[in-house]
């Protein structure tokens, strides 16, 4: 009997037929890509060929697939289906089996803010968002929680780069958003020192009388310059190994005495401007490592122009970056972050993806990476004229605040050609062009929340630079709301009666 029952069943169910759904979850939800692409897909047994319909109406005949059926979904408007597929049994009679879904092609509606408010370097930030339906909400480096509709996007300290935030509904469609967590800087009255310089007893004594009479608050101290010449008692094995290491100071000593005097310390590196590395690259057949002229030999260029598109290249100003980070520094400057003057059809960079000021971007972007986790600021000196032409340089002056806390724009009057901004003759009329230009560079970024440091001058080109000349800039600075500036003179050499004690 047990026999007969089991052989009735499978001949019960071999009359009857069957029909399984693969290839569709019941109460799935497609996005408009899903309905493209996905395949219904049939194993039936029956008399003849199974049918399908959607809502009622058939959509088309299967293709098949050996002992399987497939069916393509149709262009399908968002909504709700049902999908129902039916077999004629071999005797009489059909049998058939359901799917429900919903097609959305409708990301969901996020709303994130551009930016938020200033926050400090060693402080967690949350950024709060809102999404209009239930979603799933990503963010590289934050926890996400919600409250209702709105979701906090928490960091254990601010994010470097320009926050990228995701949106996922159950179809997958996504939106996307992205918000700029400006760093708070400190503002900061300093001079730029070399590193000669801090190691000279009258220079030194100079310095650290504008200190001592509360003149300054921070000051710009070289940690590598425009020879390629690392300053300070650095172990990094590259920089030894090419013989740039030339120490005048130790770095740890240095940061500590000025620390201890209220003292914030600027870290300038000269980045790509280093014929010290270009030519012991080139000595030692890293030919990538130099950017070329066009019969393949390096560009003249200062005696060597090290190849910003190289990553060894990049990896070595961030290995000084980072090693002056951990001796303490406050901020890391970094001065000729571009690639050389002169037409770009006469230069080769070797490995260039994209644009110049992709790369140039790219190395900032790592470099704020690297930092922030060491709570320590990054700053980018600029050309003044990257403000309205960020392609003679390379010094896109947006792509550059995205990933650097402050623009430190080089404002110097001497160096602009007569008539620039209306101004007949920029050296002999220092407020005029310090005003006009600083204010494209405020406006350039005020949509990323990034102060700006101009760099002042305090040199002699042309036409003798004393207080009044001074001050004239420095008035110009206040005027637009600019409170921080560096004073370059390339002898550390001050005009000390052009600064005023600062507000306690």
């Amino acid at each position: 009997m047990v026999v007969v029952g089991v052989g009735g069943f499978f001949l019960w169910q071999r009359l009857s037929g069957s029909v399984t759904i693969e290839g569709l979850e019941g109460g799935a939800a497609l996005s408009r890509r899903a309905v493209e692409t996905s395949e219904v897909r049939v194993q039936a047994s029956g008399r003849g060929e199974p049918r399908a319909t959607l809502n009622g109406v058939a959509f088309g005949a299967p293709i098949r697939e050996g002992s399987t059926y497939v069916w393509h979904l149709p262009n399908l408007a968002d909504g709700s289906y049902h999908l129902e597929v039916t077999a004629d049994r071999l005797l009489f009679g059909t049998v058939s089996s359901t799917r429900s879904f919903t097609v959305d092609s409708a990301a969901p509606t996020m709303h994130v803010p551009p930016s938020v408010a200033l926050v400090a370097v060693d402080q967690p930030v949350t950024i709060d968002g809102t999404v209009d339906e239930t979603a799933t909400v990503t963010a590289d480096g934050a926890t996400v929680d919600w409250t209702g509709a709105t979701f906090h996007l928490r960091f254990p300290f601010p994010p470097a780069a320009p926050v990228q935030v995701i949106a996922a509904d159950r179809a997958g469609n996504t939106a996307t958003g992205s918000v700029i967590v400006p760093v708070a800087r400190p503002d900061s009255v300093g001079v730029h020192v070399t590193a000669l310089a801090w190691q000279d007893p009258q220079l030194h004594a100079a310095v650290q009388s504008l200190i001592d009479n509360h003149q300054i608050n921070a000051l710009e101290l070289d940690l590598k310059d425009e020879g390629g010449i690392v300053g300070y008692d650095s172990t990094v094995p590259l920089a030894k190994e090419i013989g740039a290491v030339q120490p005048s100071y130790s770095l740890s000593a240095a940061v500590a005495d000025l620390h201890g005097r209220g003292i914030r310390v600027i870290g300038r590196i000269v980045a790509f401007r280093d014929p010290v590395l270009a030519k012991a690259a080139w000595a030692k057949g890293n030919k990538d490592w130099v950017v070329q002229n066009g019969a393949g030999q390096p560009l003249g260029a200062y005696g060597g122009f090290s190849n910003f598109a190289n990553a060894d290249v990049q990896a070595y100003n961030l290995a000084l970056a980072g090693e002056a980070a951990r001796a303490g520094v406050d901020e890391i400057l970094w001065d000729y972050v571009r690639r050389p003057e002169g037409p770009l059809s006469s230069m080769v960079f070797p490995g260039l993806q994209g644009s110049v000021t992709d790369a140039i971007g790219g190395f900032l972007e790592k470099g704020q990476a690297m930092l922030r986790p060491l709570k320590v600021l990054q700053g980018a000196s600029v050309f003044g004229i990257a403000a309205t032409r960020p392609d003679q340089v390379g010094q896109d002056v947006p792509t550059i605040a995205r990933h650097t806390d402050y623009i430190a724009p080089m404002l110097y009057p001497s160096h602009w050609n007569r008539g620039e901004y209306g101004v007949a003759d920029p050296n002999r009329d220092p407020y005029a062009i310090v005003k006009a230009s600083l204010a494209d560079f405020v406006a350039g970024v005020a949509s990323t929340g990034r102060p700006v440091a101009p760099w002042l001058q305090d040199f002699d080109d042309g036409v003798h630079y004393g207080e009044a000349e001074v001050q004239a800039q420095i008035q110009a600075a206040k005027e637009l709301g600019v409170r921080s500036w560096l004073l370059w003179n390339p002898n550390t050499q001050y005009t000390t009666t052009a600064l005023p004690p600062l507000a306690a």
